[in-house]
């Protein structure tokens, strides 16, 4: 059941949990169950609950565990096997009355759900509907760069593809806010009004079910993992030895470099790294001393213990291979993309989040995943053949939203006349810092290096739509 439902219940005591939309903008996710009310929970993926006269009792009925098998001695035969349940996967995602799209960013998972899904629609005699986000051609910001060749690389290789394009000048952030809340009963994420131009591009091409590669990248085209640490953990000396000079060829910078970031910041205390982000002149990722955000002294000092612990957690579950593959203990998953996509009659699956894919990839040794020494080798090695050849061998990927700096450009002034009318409550006055908010927004940019624009851009952002939630409830009840 959707929030939408439950709180328009009657007996539902509906009020926004103020504090669990704050600590989503410090980047603390570490209660999967709560959701943007409180008082009502979300039961987690794989999840029963029973209700009976004795209470409220919730089991698990299954978990990805890691169970090395070894009949995957070998990194061609991890790829192959790969290839195949992608291949069956991807041919029964497809099976659908109706049209199959799939949204194509140019990257590796999209491209290999795209070029797969064209050939087995192919064997049926139909087409295969992509739409992606791209640069409007007459946008002349040189280094903004997008996917749109690769994207034609697939193009031209799978001829049964009927491609759509948005174009970064059609799109802005605050487009259909309060229609998006009227759908939601919720906050949802920032990149929302590319996925909403997606979807209404696949509603006019009739596609009824998309296939998304959300999620590739710490499953087939696993990224996330840092297989040193943990063949050295193992006493795999041997292998280890191996893959990093594998790994060393085909990577930039001195063997100084290699060794810190692939070996000893993953396993480095806290305090080393915070001093390396500073070392490096880069934000430490749990600080939240400049966030425009109220804090009492004790409860700053909470949240930033709170939030440290959070990264902990994240950087010490990567080099838990033995547990399972996934590089944070919180589920991804919201309601953003069912219901974002729903109201348009169109479903959203995962082929790369398949329990099938996600069990093979849990009996196969840590090394395999950087097949040859390859960052994502693993999924390079098994759509050997069937990926462009420039997609298979690229080692960059430019944003979901392409130009999304001039987006905010252009949309600064109604942004900051949105910030300026809202009226808060009195909890998020006692929360949010509205005249920095605005400041640092305007801050940003005018700035003109990606890089310090990249690293606020999200909180900031986060916080506006919380602020403009908040006011949407507020007019709603009156």
């Amino acid at each position: 059941t959707e929030l939408k439902a439950i709180v328009k219940l009657p007996f539902v005591k509906t009020e926004i949990d103020h504090s669990h939309l704050r600590d989503q903008v410090i980047g603390i996710w570490d209660i999967p169950d709560r959701t943007s009310w409180k008082n009502i929970v979300r039961l987690r993926a794989a999840s029963i609950l029973n209700l009976n006269s004795s209470g409220v009792v919730i089991s698990q009925y299954w978990e990805p565990v890691y169970n090395r098998n070894s009949k995957y001695k070998s990194e061609e035969q991890s790829a192959l096997a790969l290839r195949e349940i992608l291949e069956r996967v991807i041919a029964e995602h497809t099976r659908v009355i109706g049209g199959v799209g799939v949204p194509l960013s140019g990257g590796l998972d999209s491209s290999t759900i795209a070029c797969l899904a064209a050939r087995k629609l192919a064997l049926e005699n139909k087409n295969l509907t992509t739409a992606s986000s791209v640069l409007n051609p007459t946008f002349t910001e040189a280094d903004i760069k997008d996917e749109l060749e690769y994207i034609q690389t697939v193009l031209q290789q799978e001829k049964n593809i009927d491609s759509t394009f948005i174009y970064n000048t059609d799109l802005e952030f605050l487009g259909n806010l309060d229609e998006k809340f009227n759908r939601h009963y919720a906050t949802f994420n920032n990149s929302y009004y590319v996925d909403e131009a997606l979807y209404n591009q696949f509603k006019l091409k009739s596609v009824r079910r998309m296939l998304s590669g959300y999620l590739g990248d710490i499953t087939t085209s696993n990224s996330t993992i840092y297989p040193l640490p943990h063949l050295l953990l193992a006493g795999r000396l041997g292998t280890f030895f191996k893959l990093s000079r594998n790994m060393k060829k085909n990577m930039e910078g001195n063997f100084f470099s290699f060794i810190i970031n692939n070996i000893l910041i993953p396993v480095a205390p806290m305090f080393l790294l915070k001093e390396g982000y500073r070392f490096k002149g880069h934000k430490i990722p749990w600080d939240i001393n400049n966030l425009p955000l109220h804090f009492s002294s004790l409860e700053k000092h909470q949240l930033q213990k709170k939030s440290r612990a959070y990264h902990k957690n994240y950087l010490v579950h990567q080099l838990q291979i033995s547990r399972n593959i996934w590089a944070t203990p919180w589920e991804k998953f919201e309601e953003d993309w069912d219901c974002g996509s729903s109201h348009l009659q169109i479903e959203i699956t995962y082929p790369l989040l398949d329990r099938r894919v996600v069990e093979f990839l849990l009996q196969l040794p840590v090394e395999h995943f950087y097949s040859e020494g390859f960052t994502r080798g693993l999924i390079r090695k098994a759509m050997d053949g069937i990926l462009p050849e420039k997609i298979k061998t690229r080692k960059d990927k430019y944003p979901y939203s392409p130009g999304y700096h001039a987006i905010i450009q252009r949309d600064i002034l109604k942004i900051k006349a949105l910030l300026m009318s809202e009226k808060l409550s009195v909890q998020m006055e006692n929360m949010i810092d509205k005249d920095k908010m605005i400041s640092q927004l305007e801050k940003i940019v005018k700035s003109k290096t990606s890089r310090i624009f990249e690293v606020d851009y999200w909180e900031l952002l986060y916080m506006c739509t919380w602020v403009s939630f908040s006011n949407w409830l507020l007019n709603k009840k009156h």
